[in-house]
């Protein structure tokens, strides 16, 4: 009985089987069957292969980050934090991605699945999602302070602080998002189409009694303040950082010719080099879904639902796609940039190979020691023979 209350507020819109009314419209660039199929190639052969990637590569960048020689370094204490967070992105989306792939052996148990992921599963995604955005973020801004006043970099960027800032960013974004708990969640009930009780998803009368606040949440400060916002600084920190190297080169060349100072240059650069990498990468894989953002802000219609809903779905799938490349690119970068990295990982893989031909040339060289202990006392006795 405790439901049937809940019952009321059930959203008409979902798990209708009824004809959308935006279905059918001269101005619609995208048919619903397109977007079903290019969902569906996306969601069942695209993003599951880059997921499991992806994690391999960020749980092998967590531990090699946070191991005791490199967590000193502030940057790096960012970057392991980074692969923590980008880890459990990957996760989320991977069960939410699921009911396409149990599809192909249970349709109900998917659809299950899919109805349960649909409530607090999809905010937990949103978190880390948005976490790494701001992660970056917060990159550019080291690099800012390092290139911009590197005299004072150590001073102002210690590791002490760089943990209150991580701190203070994820309790942010949480802080922010975590309403999302209270506007929906999932129900069980007897389905007699299935013969079975399954879950629906429904707003809450929270939601219900304040719609036109939480769409406003929902649709407009959310995105602005969690995609545009971050997106928007990054390219302008980007720029500058970019800038501001160049005339660093151009300066050195021209008035020093110490060998210290260009070492320095050097290695600044190549730290600075692979973090501009790290986001570039997030750029171009970030900015499609930034782009259909604005448009989702330029016109009410582009959305779930609205006149132009397959279009919305069909592009939201595309910046899926950029979102889970950006998370799994980062050990690549590591990779082929950063030495002390590549040199740890190759270590880490290379030790049980090491173990073992030691082992093996151990057993080796005892075996060449016990022949050549017996021939030396072979010829011992027939020393000791001819001497008496």
């Amino acid at each position: 009985m405790a439901w049937n209350n809940t019952l009321l507020y059930q959203n008409a819109t979902t798990n209708s089987t009824e004809p959308s009314p935006y279905e059918h419209s001269e101005w619609k660039l995208i048919t619903k069957e397109v977007a079903d199929l290019m969902k569906s190639i996306i969601d069942c052969y695209i993003i599951p292969p880059i997921i499991l990637i992806g994690l391999i590569g960020n749980i092998l960048s967590l531990i090699i980050l946070s191991g005791r020689r490199m967590r000193c370094y502030t940057t790096n204490i960012i970057l392991a934090y980074l692969a923590l967070i980008d880890a459990l992105f990957l996760t989320t989306m991977f069960l939410r991605k699921m009911p396409c792939l149990v599809a192909k052996f249970d349709a109900v148990t998917a659809k299950i699945i899919d109805l349960i992921m649909l409530a607090q599963p999809l905010i937990f995604e949103f978190i880390f999602g948005r976490l790494s955005c701001l992660l970056s973020l917060v990159i550019c801004c080291e690099r800012f302070i390092a290139v911009f006043y590197p005299m004072k970099v150590k001073i102002w960027v210690t590791p002490k602080r760089i943990c209150l800032v991580l701190a203070l960013v994820t309790l942010v974004v949480v802080g922010y998002l975590a309403v999302g708990f209270s506007l929906m969640t999932n129900i069980w009930y007897y389905d007699d189409q299935y013969n079975r009780t399954m879950p629906k998803w429904i707003r809450m009368p929270i939601y219900l009694n304040n719609k036109e606040f939480f769409d406003a949440y929902n649709f407009i400060a959310r995105p602005i303040i969690f995609r545009l916002l971050p997106v928007s600084l990054v390219l302008i920190l980007y720029l500058a950082i970019i800038l501001q190297m160049r005339r660093r080169t151009k300066w050195l060349k021209d008035v020093t010719h110490s060998t210290r100072d260009v070492n320095d240059d050097t290695e600044l650069r190549s730290l600075t080099k692979m973090l501009m990498t790290i986001v570039s990468i997030f750029i171009m894989c970030v900015l499609p879904g930034a782009i259909n953002t604005l448009f989702m802000l330029a016109d009410y219609r582009y959305r779930y639902p609205g006149l132009f809903q397959d279009e919305y779905r069909a592009f939201t799938s595309l910046g899926t796609v950029g979102d889970v490349i950006n998370s799994s690119a980062n050990f690549f970068v590591y990779v082929a940039q950063n030495k002390k990295f590549s040199v740890v990982l190759s270590k880490m893989f290379c030790r049980h190979r090491t173990i073992a031909t030691r082992t093996r040339k151990s057993d080796t060289s005892d075996s060449n020691l016990t022949g050549t202990s017996k021939l030396s006392k072979s010829i011992s006795s027939i020393v000791d023979a001819g001497a008496v």
